[in-house]
């Protein structure tokens, strides 16, 4: 007995699904806010995943495969944006995407942004091993209170509040 998989077609949504799905994902911040307490959580990501299918009526599997599609895209427009924006010489200088979500999916990047930065505030480290141990703790607790300011301005609106939550 041949026993063959047979390979899961996934339909690529149209721009106004694709728009339909990046505003379900919003919605959910554990899909996609590394900073959000359920972030890691397999099961809530399962579960949204389910939820998030049945609104736009699609399969949790070809949901999940065009986000990837789309975060694919956006991250190679947002590297566009940041590149130039190192680069350029003036405003007018900025590349400045076409693509139809970009502007929709930048709540991906504001948060993966500041993840960033509190990643690299903790890297700080005194340069010199002639520091006293005084001017170190002085160090540390300057970094504890960027650290904690960083955290703060996360924006992940719903950090307390899922639509799973209940």
């Amino acid at each position: 007995m041949d026993i063959t998989k047979q390979k899961i077609r996934n339909e690529k949504l149209n721009q106004e699904q694709s728009l339909q799905l990046i505003e379900q994902v919003k919605q959910y911040p554990e899909l996609w806010c590394k900073t959000y307490k359920h972030y890691r959580n397999i099961n809530r990501q399962e579960s949204a995943w389910v939820r998030l299918s049945r609104e736009l009526a699609i399969s949790a599997t070809n949901a999940k495969y065009n986000w990837s599609a789309l975060l694919a895209n956006f991250r190679v427009y947002r590297a566009k944006v940041k590149k130039s924006q190192l680069t350029a010489s003036g405003h007018d200088d900025i590349y400045r995407p076409c693509w139809f979500a970009y502007e929709s999916m930048l709540f991906v990047s504001e948060a993966s942004d500041v993840v960033e930065a509190t990643h690299t505030i903790g890297l700080a480290r005194p340069t010199s091993h002639s520091h006293s141990a005084k001017a170190m703790q002085s160090t540390v607790t300057s970094i504890n209170r960027q650290q904690s300011t960083v955290t703060s301005q996360v924006p992940c609106s719903s950090q307390n509040s899922s639509p799973l939550t209940g």
